[in-house]
C-alpha cells in the first residue's frame, strides 16, 4: 500500500485506545514509515465521503459602506 502524501511504505498498526489500559483494540490503522502519516476508518471515511452541501446564503459577501469624504 502507498502512502497518498509522499508515496511511501503503509504498514498496519493497532490502534491503543486512550483510556490507559494495557489492552488494545480490534481496529487498526495505517501508518507511512516516510513520512508519518495516520490513516484509519473514521479518517478514510470523512476524507472521501461527499460533503453536506450548506445553505449558500451564508457564503453571500456583503459589500460595506464608508463614506467618502
Amino acid at each position: 500500500m502507498k502512502c497518498g502524501r509522499c508515496s511511501g511504505l503503509m504498514v498496519v498498526e493497532p490502534v491503543c485506545e486512550a483510556t490507559g489500559s494495557i489492552i488494545c483494540g480490534e481496529s487498526t490503522s495505517t501508518r507511512c514509515i516516510n513520512c508519518g502519516n495516520v490513516e484509519d476508518a473514521v479518517i478514510f471515511t470523512n476524507r472521501y465521503q461527499p460533503r453536506a452541501i450548506g445553505d449558500p446564503s451564508r457564503h453571500k459577501i456583503v459589500p460595506t459602506t464608508s463614506p467618502i469624504r
